[in-house]
């Protein structure tokens, strides 16, 4: 073992030596253990892999110099020695025979040097050259050529991005994504802003507002209370069956229903209605047949609330506010029948009711609305 130990210092002591150091902040790596990072090349004492780098044997090897950030690298120092190193780019390569190296044994080569620039803004002029060394070039604006950063409204998004540049809008939000903010955006131009604007897609502001539109599974349904006291026929005539119960535009007065522009609502079929209420049964334990089906309809007992659940969702009654009840689109023989759906919710221990069953539609019953929904934007 003390031979051993002989041996290696006896090599050390006729190996060359090929010292690393780093200009500015960057590190120098390689393919074996002669790399030398920018800590250790501050370090103190610095360690032989950067102040040593001792060679034994052919000398081949390939460094790359990698810059910090802030840092750019510049150039080597003392690579290119005529056939046997040469430098490209950021990468420095030596191959000297091994009997080349012997010569030098017990020598210290110049050191290497990776030398690196400063380079704050990153755009690949050293701040000792750029007039505008905290903002890249490419970017001028001012008269020194330098990158300003105006922020007219203050809400920390520049003016170049900014939406509403001169209305402070943090966030941004645009809802029809025409790249004017709802802050500074009147879409259907009837001098309300779309921040402020209910019906931001109706200038005359008949549409439902979002404090009567209850989301359920992805459909938005308006409240049916919004709706009562009208025929199946006068809804009809707006959203006709026929065209699957698609509302029309109110383009004049009389296209209104109940005083609303419709477009984009679609007149609830008896099955849509069935899955709106199948949705709260089946949510609070009802299962399998005892789920809405055609015009059956369920009386259940509580099940742990399940009528609470249809009114903690939102919906208001048309009956009183623990009862509601609304016309749908679908007809029973294209006659004299239309289908109602309803849900009634008693205090216990009497039975929750839901149901979508037939009646009379010639005479309007005031307590009764009508069911519209269409999918959540």
């Amino acid at each position: 073992m003390k031979n051993l130990v002989t041996l290696f210092l006896v090599t050390l002591v006729v190996a060359c030596s090929h010292p690393i150091e780093i200009v500015g902040e960057g590190d120098v790596a390689s393919a074996s253990a002669r790399g030398c990072s920018f800590e250790d090349s501050t370090a103190v004492p610095v360690p032989d892999n950067c102040a040593k780098n001792y060679v034994v044997g052919a000398y081949v090897e390939t460094y790359t110099a990698g810059s910090r950030d802030g840092w750019r690298f510049d150039s080597w120092v003392n690579c290119a020695f005529s056939g046997i190193s040469f430098e490209a780019g950021n990468t420095c390569t030596f191959n000297v025979p091994a009997a080349t190296v012997i010569k030098f044994w017990g020598k210290t080569m110049p050191p290497l040097q990776a030398v690196f620039l400063k380079d704050t803004d990153g755009d690949g002029v050293p701040d000792s050259n750029d007039s505008c060394p905290a903002t890249p070039q490419g970017d001028m604006v001012d008269a020194q050529g330098c990158t300003v950063v105006v922020d007219t409204d203050n809400d920390g998004v520049p003016d170049v991005t900014d939406n509403c540049p001169n209305i402070s809008n943090a966030d941004q939000a645009d809802f029809d994504t025409d790249d004017a903010g709802d802050a500074c955006d009147d879409s259907d131009g009837d001098g309300i802003l779309d921040i402020s604007d209910e019906c931001k897609l109706d200038p005359n502001n008949l549409c439902i507002v979002a404090a009567d539109i209850v989301t359920v599974n992805g459909r938005e349904w308006a409240q049916p209370d919004l709706f009562t006291n009208l025929s199946w026929g006068e809804i009809n005539q707006l959203c006709p069956i026929d065209e699957g119960g698609v509302c029309k535009k109110a383009v004049y007065e009389e296209d209104r229903l109940q005083g609303y522009d419709m477009e984009g609502w679609t007149w609830a079929s008896m099955a849509d209605v069935n899955g709106l209420l199948n949705h709260f049964l089946a949510d609070t334990g009802v299962t399998g047949e005892d789920l809405l089906s055609g015009i059956d309809y369920y009386v259940g007992y509580d099940y742990g609330g399940w009528g609470d659940a249809f009114f903690a969702a939102g919906f208001r009654g048309t009956a009183g506010p623990r009862s509601l009840e609304g016309l749908v689109s679908t007809l029973r023989n294209d006659c004299c029948w239309a289908y109602i759906g309803t849900m009634w919710d008693f205090d216990d221990p009497e039975p929750d009711w839901a149901m979508v069953f037939y009646y009379e539609p010639s005479i309007p019953k005031p307590d009764v609305g009508a069911f519209f929904y269409r999918v959540e934007p």
